[in-house]
């Protein structure tokens, strides 16, 4: 399945994301160069690969799971969001990742 990217993006710009994925959509705050040179498309690739792996519903219950329970325990939002293992596996991976373009539509 193709990916389907959206710049300038309102709604990754409303939630303070540069971008986000909700599979099989990336949203981006910015424009594709920017979202490009900034490592952002490699970023949020690594999420859509985290879906393709655990499937949709797991890698977002999961997700939104960990998240609250980390805001649950006194983290703030920042703490709760580099907490994740995902978000903590997509940083470590957006420098490496290549993005196969052909999969984006």
């Amino acid at each position: 399945m193709k990916i389907h990217c959206v710049y300038n993006s309102r709604f990754a710009s409303l939630v303070g994301a540069a971008g986000i994925t909700i599979y099989p959509f990336i949203f981006f705050a910015d424009n594709k160069e920017k979202a490009i040179s900034e490592h952002v498309l490699s970023h949020e690739w690594v999420h859509v690969l985290q879906v393709r792996k655990l499937g949709w519903f797991r890698f977002y219950a999961t997700y939104v799971w960990i998240y609250f329970r980390n805001r649950f325990q006194g983290m703030s939002a920042d703490e709760s969001y580099y907490a994740v293992p995902y978000e903590q596996e997509a940083y470590a991976g957006e420098d490496k990742q290549v993005v196969p373009m052909d999969e984006i539509a």
